[in-house]
């Protein structure tokens, strides 16, 4: 996640066993309005564990500590899921929907500080 820059992936890891698990980084870097959007997965093997919503708020987490950003982004089905609940239980909100060009009618989901006082 090295300067908030385009789509640096990073493996989430099982300490334990040292098992790739699945990944999470950021889109792009901040645009010119400090918005960054976020993306994530785990493999279905080890869903429902929490490890998405870790990933999702380390990403958060670096890109508030970056200085850079105002407005943290991400998309989902757009109907209830596991991701939905995720961004859910970071502080996101849904502020619409958009089409996407690669899966087509997604919710948008946001996090920032002019819709709350703090991240």
């Amino acid at each position: 996640m090295e300067n908030l820059s385009g789509m640096e992936t990073k493996n989430l890891t099982l300490v334990a066993s040292r098992r790739v698990i699945g990944g999470a980084g950021f889109k792009d870097p901040p645009d010119a309005e400090g918005m960054v959007e976020i993306a994530y997965g785990v493999v279905p093997a080890h869903q429902n564990n929490g490890y998405a919503t870790e990933a999702a708020e380390a990403l958060v987490s670096y890109a508030v500590k970056s200085g850079r950003v105002r407005t943290i982004r991400a998309h989902t089905l757009p109907q209830p899921n596991a991701s939905t609940r995720v961004l859910t239980k970071c502080g996101f909100r849904r502020v619409g929907e958009v089409t996407d060009p690669e899966d087509g009618l997604v919710w948008r989901w946001e996090k920032s500080k002019v819709l709350q006082r703090e991240f």
